[in-house]
């Protein structure tokens, strides 16, 4: 560049030599050659992993100087690559740079915020620790009842060793409308071991109750479920029948219910409910036409067939008559057999279908073609 040419008073006339000879009027940028490649890695606690290799063979460059600058170009941290090209870093501030130098060659990676490679692509997704901490929370069993104690235990793992020894554990617990219920704090813990007792009354209300851990600012939650449960303790059986005839008018089927220990439930009391109720008539490879007689009447019946008690092996007999006349297909649902246990009760639902009719018309979707069998 000939600066004997330049005039001030020609620096804005592009077509004079002066218009381009000022520093924001041409296109610039460093180039950098260098034979060492570097990955940079980092955690939300500033934490460098770094990794150097030479670029013409791939092959990791050990005992390369490594150094990590803030953004007034301050070293905060410092290390030496191992035989594997790996170092760690733990700088004393947030970085902006990392230079690594070996033999008289230099690479440069910026770790500014928002320069990051993109990992949206990737399954890349884990679990945030928080200040170095882990924590994991776990009871006795997985759900309670109220009135019972809650024996409640808590993990710290601290490889950092942040947290020192009798560091108090907070333990805080909220019911399921949100309000507060109670806290514990415990400074016994045995290898990163914490127990703590909570005990309910039988008037604390259901639900998912809410258990938080504080410790070292970082907290950890597990939500505790506090029910009322009636567990199922009997076995029922209602033994239908696969097949009925059409000419069948009664038909029995045992009703059998035992604990679920295997002892016979011997003298409880028992109902059970069946509802006839009609259904559309098909069959198969006939479906252009129409079984139902359009001249039946038929309404669902809901009646009992069974009210009493169970003998002492624990059996009873369900019998029904159907005298409904109806044609067709008819279903037959046995509503809610159960067996009753002090103020327990137990329920059972199945249904049946079966053929209850004489006379079988089909009738052809046209008038004219109409057939009667």
């Amino acid at each position: 560049m000939d600066w004997s040419v330049y005039r001030w008073t020609e620096r804005d006339n592009p077509c004079h030599p002066s218009y381009y000879m000022d520093s924001d009027r041409a296109a610039a940028c460093n180039v950098l050659a260098s034979n060492l490649g570097m990955i940079v890695k980092r955690n939300s606690l500033n934490k460098l992993w770094i990794a150097v290799s030479n670029i013409l063979d791939t092959k990791p460059i050990g005992k390369a100087q490594v150094t990590a600058y803030n953004f007034q170009l301050q070293p905060i941290g410092k290390g030496e690559t191992n035989g594997e090209g790996f170092v760690e870093i733990a700088p004393n501030g947030v970085p902006f740079i990392i230079v690594a130098e070996s033999e008289k060659q230099k690479a440069y990676v910026r770790v500014v915020d928002g320069e990051e490679q993109s990992v949206s692509r990737f399954d890349v997704g884990g679990k945030d620790i928080q200040k170095g901490l882990k924590g994991f929370i776990y009871g006795e069993r997985g759900v309670w009842r109220p009135g019972d104690t809650l024996h409640i235990s808590f993990i710290l793992e601290d490889r950092e060793k942040r947290i020192p020894d009798k560091h108090p554990v907070a333990l805080e617990i909220y019911n399921p409308r949100g309000q507060f219920y109670t806290k514990m704090i415990s400074t016994q813990g045995m290898n990163g071991f914490y127990t703590f007792d909570v005990p309910t009354q039988a008037t604390d209300p259901t639900g998912l109750w809410n258990a938080y851990i504080k410790v070292g600012g970082t907290t950890f939650h597990k939500g505790l479920r506090i029910e009322t449960i009636k567990p199922n303790r009997l076995k029922i059986n209602l033994a239908l029948p696969k097949v009925l005839q059409a000419t069948d008018k009664d038909f029995y089927a045992p009703l059998t219910s035992t604990w679920l220990t295997g002892a016979t439930a011997s003298k409880l009391k028992a109902k059970v409910e069946m509802s006839l109720s009609k259904v559309n008539t098909q069959f198969k490879n006939y479906g252009q036409y129409i079984f139902n007689n359009p001249a039946t009447d038929f309404t669902t019946i809901k009646t009992d067939i069974f009210d009493g008690t169970l003998d002492a092996e624990g059996k009873a007999n369900a019998e029904s008559s159907d005298r409904n006349g109806s044609a067709g297909y008819a279903e037959r649902h046995f509503h809610h057999p159960r067996v009753r246990t002090g103020r327990r009760c137990q329920h059972l639902h199945s249904n049946n279908s079966i053929l209850t009719i004489h006379l079988l018309c089909r009738y052809q979707s046209e008038p004219a073609k109409r057939q009667i069998y």
